[in-house]
């Protein structure tokens, strides 16, 4: 079967290149045992001569025991992003887990403030970038066709001030957008020009506008009142205590 292992190596399935000793090696680094999905666990019900290993979910490599080691170190959970915690609805047969996004281990849930509600630790771009964001000037992203041509392009902007400037120089602008090389002969004229000296404002009007105005990773404490709406207030990590930031 090409597992490298013969019978008299010790193969107890010399027809299954998953079946051979340590196949499962966070079960048995010597015993013969079948991973089929190669998470280091081996499946519980194995062929005749197979050892027996502990995996719940023998199809899945992100279900296991102690996948979701941040809920339980004993439970069989499943964990798609690998942050520690679990799918809140796994298959059959699998423990949930307390994850709210399981696609997204920048989403973490947990009582960082003590007080006995779930909060959310939340990953974001961080500060250390050449962007600047705030309520006041967002950075924005713009979406549309700037050409007429029927093809759209992005164009970042930020504001100085309260002026709106291109988030790009004139070499990237212009490679995206040949006509602005017309347009502005120098790199200077392009700099010293706003968004809307260089972009028609009916086109960026007409375009889909993203803004951001928080880049700092931090959390959302849950400031729900009993019986009431749920409420959230984000709390940047730069302004916490060192003692909420850790998940553990």
């Amino acid at each position: 079967d090409g597992d490298g292992f013969t019978t008299c190596a010790g193969d107890c399935d010399d027809n299954d290149a998953t079946a051979y000793p340590g196949s499962a090696e966070l079960n048995s680094a010597t015993l013969c045992l079948k991973d089929s999905d190669g998470d280091g666990f081996g499946d519980a019900v194995p062929g005749v001569g197979v050892i027996a290993g502990t995996d719940c979910d023998d199809t899945d490599p992100n279900t296991y025991i102690g996948a979701a080691e941040l809920d339980s170190t004993s439970l069989c959970m499943t964990d798609v992003d690998n942050d520690g915690f679990g799918e809140p609805i796994p298959g059959l047969g699998i423990s949930p887990g307390s994850d709210c996004d399981d696609g997204n281990a920048n989403l973490a849930p947990g009582d960082f403030d003590g007080d006995g509600d779930i909060d959310y630790v939340v990953a974001n771009f961080g500060l250390n970038t050449k962007y600047h964001a705030s309520l006041e000037h967002p950075a924005l992203i713009y979406y549309g066709d700037f050409e007429n041509l029927g093809r759209k392009r992005i164009v970042e902007a930020e504001f100085e001030d309260d002026i709106l400037y291109p988030g790009r120089g004139r070499s990237c602008s212009s490679n995206a957008m040949p006509h602005l090389r017309k347009a502005f002969t120098s790199f200077r004229q392009f700099a010293g020009s706003s968004l809307t000296d260089i972009y028609q404002p009916d086109k960026l009007k007409g375009s889909t506008k993203l803004a951001v105005s928080v880049l700092e990773t931090g959390i959302f404490r849950n400031d729900t009142s009993p019986g009431g709406a749920p409420k959230f207030i984000f709390k940047p990590c730069l302004g916490l205590p060192r003692s909420l930031l850790v998940l553990e």
